[in-house]
């Protein structure tokens, strides 16, 4: 063995308890300070009685003496025999260097599956390393490790106690190990449940109904499904009203089911909220109601579901107008679908075309860029003019944005609009705009606030009249003949 997992600094330190033996300070304290001076004969005489005695500390010594070839001939083999003695009685140096050895096939066949029991076992005691050994394996999917992983999140040994952590890696231990690592997984993870913690619950509701705990048992599996919903658990409540509305393992209740799935819903579980969205399209245990599906639908896509894209499409298809902005949001943004310019502006049209303001914005917005169609000024204000009217704060900036530029389209369609609604369209108001509200803004105003001198109008109709914009000049002169 050319290298060894602890340094040698560490060689003559014991660093464990061990349960049922003595320590001999005083001998390992001579055997160490013979080991620096170089006298290592001296350390195999003082080292002998205590390994026959069975001292796991020295055993483990000896151990290490072979694994470096100090005053012994190198032996890996030796080596590894003299730690597994040590490690039988719980040292944790001897152990992690059977982990190791195990791993590298140094002086034993390589078998990663004793490798990480014996890492696993050494993080339990402490060792820093084997932690993150553990941790790391863990997460390549190796069932031991994980079993061990969720042992240290239960005494919080080489990482900071977490319950909730452990049912996760002891439900992983048992889905993808076999035989024994299993066995081990569900038998804690069942003491965890009975504990009353409701992520255990939750795992060994799944693990009943997969029939990982034995042959599947849908009653056993909603036992444990209530008992975690009812602490509050959004993945349990969801799986409860599952098997409500389907009769798996409770009688069916669709009212029930519904409530259990709305919870799980309001918690943010993205496979609840498009469940949910579906009761209420279906009106399944709940009062139907498109509207609010097709709110459910976008959360759950939000959340990461893009099952709800299939259920939110055919709602847009038949002209819901919230399902059409978002879907063409969908598109526009290419992130939970192919990023495409031309479905995001067909379906921000339908939306706008049905009034939705923020659908009329991304219109004019995609026609001033030339996003998904020809750049089309004129088409953008005339879009940007319908949604500030609607009460959509960015379009009536970006419309004054087009005037200033001197668009003659852009101050057509701002004069008009500050000829309808009189002062939405002054710059110079007294708060802030952010902090008022454009739909009250603009509900105020079209109810007669202001009285239609088309100050800011007539200034804008002339500019665009100016460049030749015949309707402007057939506005201005209205807008004038009202005075």
């Amino acid at each position: 063995m050319k290298q060894i997992a602890i340094p040698a600094l560490l060689l003559f330190t014991a660093i464990a308890v061990f349960i049922g033996w003595a320590v001999w300070p005083t001998d390992l304290e001579s055997a160490r300070s013979a080991y620096e001076r170089g006298r290592f004969e001296r350390v195999l005489r003082i080292l002998e009685p205590l390994v026959e005695a069975g001292n796991p500390e020295a055993q483990f010594q000896l151990g290490e003496m072979y694994a470096l070839g100090r005053g012994v001939p190198e032996d890996d083999a030796e080596a590894a025999r003299w730690f597994q003695r040590a490690a039988a009685q719980g040292h944790v140096g001897a152990q992690f260097q059977l982990g190791a050895m195990h791993a590298r096939g140094e002086g034993v066949p390589i078998n990663i599956a004793q490798s990480v029991e014996w890492f696993g076992r050494a993080a339990l005691g402490g060792t820093v390393d084997a932690a993150r050994r553990i941790q790391d394996l863990a997460g390549q999917g190796h069932p031991v490790a994980q079993f061990f992983l969720a042992e240290m999140y239960v005494q919080g040994r080489g990482v900071a106690e977490a319950p909730y952590e452990a049912a996760k890696w002891y439900y992983r231990a048992a889905v993808e190990g076999e035989g024994r690592a299993v066995v081990r997984a569900v038998g804690r993870l069942r003491q965890l449940a009975g504990a009353g913690l409701p992520e255990a619950q939750y795992r060994m509701g799944r693990m009943s109904a997969a029939g990982r705990a034995g042959v599947p048992d849908p009653a056993e599996a909603a036992r444990w499904y209530a008992l975690a919903a009812a602490q509050g658990n959004a993945s349990a409540q969801f799986e409860l009203g599952m098997a409500l509305a389907e009769g798996r393992g409770v009688k069916k209740n669709p009212a029930t089911a519904a409530e259990w799935v709305g919870k799980a819903a309001g918690q943010g579980n993205a496979a609840a909220q498009l469940q949910f969205g579906l009761m209420l399209a279906q009106g399944q245990g709940v009062s139907r109601n498109e509207d609010e599906a097709v709110t459910w639908f976008r959360r759950a896509i939000q959340g990461g579901n893009k099952e709800g894209i299939a259920a939110l499409r055919p709602f847009a298809e038949a002209g819901h107008r919230a399902a059409q902005f978002f879907l063409g949001l969908l598109y526009y943004e290419g992130r939970e679908l192919p990023e495409d310019n031309g479905e995001a502006l067909k379906w921000f049209h339908r939306a706008g075309e049905q009034g939705a303001a923020r659908a009329q914005y991304r219109v004019g917005y995609m026609n001033a860029k030339g996003q998904g169609v020809v750049r089309d000024t004129r088409e953008a204000a005339e879009w940007y003019r319908m949604a500030a009217a609607g009460g959509y704060g960015p379009a009536l900036e970006a419309l004054r944005g087009l005037a200033e530029q001197g668009d003659a389209e852009g101050q057509f369609q701002l004069g008009v609009l500050s000829a309808s609604a009189p002062g939405l369209t002054d710059s110079k108001e007294g708060a802030p705009a952010e902090r008022i509200s454009w739909s009250a803004r603009v509900a105020n105003l079209l109810r007669g606030a202001g009285n239609g001198e088309g100050g800011e109008a007539a200034t804008w109709l002339r500019r665009a009249t100016a460049q030749g914009h015949s309707g402007a000049a057939v506005e201005l002169g209205r807008l004038q003949a009202e005075k």
